[in-house]
């Protein structure tokens, strides 16, 4: 149970450090707080462009 809390607190984490920097505009930071084999899901689509194309 402490794992799952524990868990559930690293997302919540992840979450206002990613909405943050996507309210401040600074979205060339986004990329810094996921792993390489990230998988973006949007009510707007899917990226095209791998992780590490500066289009993504």
């Amino acid at each position: 149970m402490i794992r799952v809390l524990a868990d559930r607190a690293e997302l919540a984490d992840l979450v206002a450090r990613h909405s943050l920097r996507v309210d401040e505009g600074r979205y060339d930071e986004t990329d810094r707080l996921f792993t390489e084999d990230v998988v973006v899901n949007s009510p707007v689509g899917r990226p095209t462009a791998s992780r590490n194309s500066s289009s993504w």
